[in-house]
C-alpha cells in the first residue's frame, strides 16, 4: 500500500491542505479520488513529488 496526496484548486475550500490516499498504485489512487470528488480536485502526488510546505492547512483527511 502506497500513500498519495490529492490537492485542490484555488477556488476550493480545501485549497490549503491535502487528503492522503492509500492505494496499491497511482491508477487505483486516481479511481478513489474520482469516486469521492469527481473532477473537482487539482493534483495527485507521490511521496517523491509532494511538498507539504505549500499546504499550510495540513492533512485534511484520508481516503482508502
Amino acid at each position: 500500500m502506497q500513500t498519495f496526496y490529492v490537492t485542490f484548486g484555488q477556488k476550493s475550500p480545501a485549497k490549503n491542505g491535502w487528503i492522503e490516499v492509500k492505494a496499491d498504485d497511482e491508477e487505483k489512487a486516481r479511481a478513489i479520488v474520482i469516486a469521492e470528488y469527481g473532477q473537482e480536485w487539482g493534483f495527485l502526488y507521490t511521496d517523491e513529488t509532494f511538498d507539504p510546505s505549500y499546504f499550510p492547512a495540513g492533512k485534511l483527511g484520508v481516503l482508502h
